[in-house]
């Protein structure tokens, strides 16, 4: 959960969820599950980020402030998802 992935070469056990551009270019991603609640969600690894439910997608993920809240190997993204814009770690 949470390791590196791409749309290529996906090597999680549930899902890659993916980060694109506006004109839908690949740029990232992150292993993920699907979930209801973030009582559903592993905990991040060696992270100060907030494991969450992205609300209305319904994927865990790791919310966060700064890069420096995220996993090593991951940065803190400005994502809008459902014309909300949040900031997750990828």
């Amino acid at each position: 959960m949470y390791s590196n992935c791409d749309d290529v070469n996906n090597n999680c056990p549930d899902l890659c969820l993916l980060l694109q551009d506006a004109n839908m270019v690949v740029l990232d991603g992150f292993c993920s599950a699907e979930c209801a609640s973030a009582n559903d969600c592993l905990p991040a690894p060696a992270s100060d980020g907030t494991v969450v439910c992205i609300p209305g997608v319904g994927y865990c993920a790791i919310e966060c402030g700064a890069d420096a809240d995220c996993p090593i190997g991951m940065t803190c993204e400005s994502v809008n998802i459902n014309n909300e814009t949040k900031k997750y770690c990828w």
